[in-house]
């Protein structure tokens, strides 16, 4: 494995810390497509995701799942990998990508006890992968 030189390793730091600043706040998600279909509207409504740091809440009413992740940045789009847990209980991990921007946030990840991470944002059929398109509130 090559070992990142000192100006990379500051850049990656760099990077990440960008990232993880942009991604901080709250979250409405706009729209979302498992293995290609997409999810009805009124399962969409009311999902709100709050970050912080490196942990994610998504909330649905009165239900919420939190998670801890971790992001590297230095990919395009980012590679994030999340523990997810439902009342101290670990859920599942989950290994995706994501892209940020000011205002958007995008994320596609493979539900649990799928080990090959999503490569590009999209949702072919058959991929079993979740494509969500999240707006900052």
């Amino acid at each position: 494995m090559t070992q990142l030189q000192p100006a990379q390793t500051h850049y990656s730091h760099w990077l990440r810390h960008r990232a993880l600043a942009t991604l901080r706040g709250t979250w409405r998600l706009s729209s979302s497509l498992v293995d290609g279909e997409p999810v009805d509207d009124d399962q969409i409504g009311g999902n709100l995701l709050m970050v912080s740091g490196t942990r994610m809440i998504r909330t649905l009413g009165d239900e919420y799942l939190q998670a801890d992740f971790s992001l590297n940045a230095m990919q395009l789009p980012a590679l994030i990998d999340f523990t997810a847990t439902r009342e101290n209980t670990v859920v599942g991990q989950f290994h995706g990508v994501a892209e940020i921007t000011r205002d958007r946030l995008a994320l596609c990840y493979v539900p649990v006890g799928i080990a090959v991470r999503p490569l590009e944002l999209a949702s072919p059929r058959g991929s079993n992968h979740v494509l969500e398109r999240w707006i900052r509130v």
